[in-house]
């Protein structure tokens, strides 16, 4: 059932409370589901079905160095999937692996064991098909344009999105339909208590709107509220000890990652070209996409790089003309609209919605003219090419300094709002200073253009600061309490029943947008979950009382 919890404040039970409706806590309660239908399942959604003031305003927080965007941290039902526009990527082999000059690398699993997961991350939740990222069968995939480089220490890295992306919290409604998974809406959770001897959770305090507070018991808890949002409740869970949950060695909130990005670096080509679909952005069946470049691992692994990319975009008459790029957007987004008419009139985002449309047909009409060329042209082949700009998009290596603390002031419901400090590290500027470096000389030794504007040796003010909104790595898996917060499968240390999903139990995080690895690590945390209580059905004869009761401990993925 769905409900509102400003209405419906009745006292409940559930197997697995999940808290948070993203693709993180979505995909956990949609596995869960299906795995094991005889669980009671509750998802706790701040927001509502659509914006509203009051959640609006939750999301208000401090902070210093990369800036925070508020709509990056959505309270509403299907959270940040709501305005996401669908491009991502599977984490590279590199990015699993232990790096002796990156200090804190390396996840407790490699690239393969999560395969499996992507492919059903893929299959159900609309993501490309994995083996499509491959950058030979993109570039295979799409027409040949005039360009055929050829990378010595660069590696082509794929970025693809579904033409329609999958819209978590609309989509998978349906889970909610029967009587084993409730949706409560207007739930704010702003702690969890249980008992401070064993450390298990016992209930959710919730919060709504109205300030009116119940709470919510569950077996095990899932938190799946973001990278900045999981931190902040664990501190705010302060049950087991003064430092907050999961915090016995103060981990909980460090490691702060993001993937700054910006537009810095001009190349100019020898010659004209009309395009280079691969590199330049191509469509393939429901699939669009392009090439970046990245360092070669090898490269990364001797000089002690991180996995930073860059994209290369055309420059035309009109790219520095923000109302044309504006309306040529808006256009291409009501075209997909006509062809997938699958969300509903009027959500935030919905490119049908009058208030959008009319802003994009009357940009379109105010510059006909830019937008008929562009038409014009691309309809023949494209535009001739002789500049490129460079879009950089950063790695940052896991750093304990950056993180997430609990500040002094308050929010509505009078719970510290977070605090967050991140910048980039030497070694991720460097990173990108090397990156460039390497496309430079490439670029000579192919004869096919010059980088006339890179990023120079020494940057007083670095110019690669746009937020990717991409908060990962807060509370870091790992086997080691001293240095993580969860285990191999998600479960906090020293606490036996509450786990995390989503993006902040990342070790490292490569440069790719996050959301495929968040919904295949999602699918592998509900495959277990399920298989555990499973085997406490096992044990305690199959009745729902003792099975919870009997939940055994998660198992290392080794053994599975």
């Amino acid at each position: 059932m769905i409900l509102d919890q400003s209405t419906d404040r009745a006292t409940s039970t559930y197997d697995v409370c999940i808290v948070g409706s993203g693709p993180a806590g979505l995909t956990l309660a949609a596995e869960l589901a299906d795995r094991a239908p005889e669980l009671r399942i509750c998802v706790l959604e701040s927001g509502r079905r659509h914006p509203t003031d009051f959640a609006d305003a939750l999301r208000d927080l401090d902070w210093e160095g990369i800036p925070i965007e508020p709509q990056s941290r959505e309270r509403v039902f299907g959270g940040a999937s709501a305005t996401w526009a669908g491009l991502s990527s599977p984490l590279d082999r590199i990015d699993f692996e232990r790096r002796n000059t990156v200090r804190f690398s390396g996840w407790p699993f490699d690239r393969d064991h999560l395969l499996p997961f992507y492919a059903h991350a893929a299959e159900r939740y609309r993501f490309p098909p994995i083996e499509m990222f491959e950058p030979e069968r993109w570039r295979s995939a799409v027409p040949q344009g005039d360009l055929a480089p050829q990378w010595r220490q660069l590696q082509p890295t794929a970025m693809l999105a579904p033409r329609e992306p999958f819209r978590f919290g609309p989509e998978l409604a349906g889970v909610f339909s029967g009587c084993q998974a409730d949706l409560r809406l207007d739930a704010t959770v702003i702690r969890l208590e249980g008992d401070p001897a064993t450390g298990r959770a016992e209930a959710a305090v919730v919060r709504s709107s109205s300030g009116a507070e119940t709470r919510v018991h569950a077996r095990a808890f899932g938190l799946a509220c973001g990278g900045l949002e999981n931190a902040r409740l664990l501190l705010l869970s302060t049950y087991p000890g003064r430092r907050g949950l999961g915090n016995e060695a103060d981990q909980v909130g460090r490691y702060l990652m993001n993937h700054p990005k910006g537009d810095f670096g001009v190349v100019v080509l020898r010659r004209r070209v009309r395009a280079e679909p691969a590199y330049f952005g191509a469509t393939h069946g429901d699939v669009f996409g392009s090439l970046g470049l990245r360092l070669s691992e090898s490269l990364q692994h001797g000089r002690g790089l991180l996995n930073s990319y860059l994209r290369l975009r055309p420059v035309h008459d009109w790219s520095d003309m923000p109302e044309v790029r504006l309306a040529l957007d808006g256009l291409g987004r009501l075209k997909r609209q006509l062809v997938h008419r699958s969300r509903p009139p009027g959500a935030r985002g919905d490119p049908a919605s009058p208030t959008t449309s009319g802003t994009t047909l009357g940009l379109a009409w105010r510059n006909r003219r830019e937008v008929w060329r562009h038409l014009r042209l691309h309809r023949r082949g494209g535009a001739w090419i002789h500049t490129l700009r460079i879009r950089n998009f950063m790695e940052m290596e896991p750093n304990a300094e950056n993180r997430v603390t609990l500040g002094r002031r308050t929010d509505g419901f009078g719970t510290p709002l977070p605090e967050v400090r991140h910048a980039p590290s030497q070694r991720d500027r460097s990173t990108m200073q090397e990156l460039h470096a390497t496309l430079a000389a490439e670029l000579q030794h192919q004869r096919w253009g010059q980088l006339v504007t890179g990023l120079p040796a020494d940057t007083g003010r670095w110019p690669i600061r746009e937020p990717a909104s991409h908060h990962m790595g807060t509370t870091r898996m790992g086997t080691d309490p001293a240095t993580s917060v969860v285990d191999p499968d998600g479960r906090i240390h020293g606490c036996p029943n509450v786990f995390v999903a989503g993006s902040s139990v990342f070790p490292t995080c490569g440069s790719a947008n996050p959301t495929f690895t968040i919904v295949a690590l999602s699918v592998r945390l509900a495959e277990h979950l399920a298989g555990t209580f499973h085997a406490g059905a096992s044990r305690a004869g199959g009745s729902r009382r003792d099975k919870t009761a009997h939940m055994t401990s998660p198992q290392p993925p080794d053994s599975r």
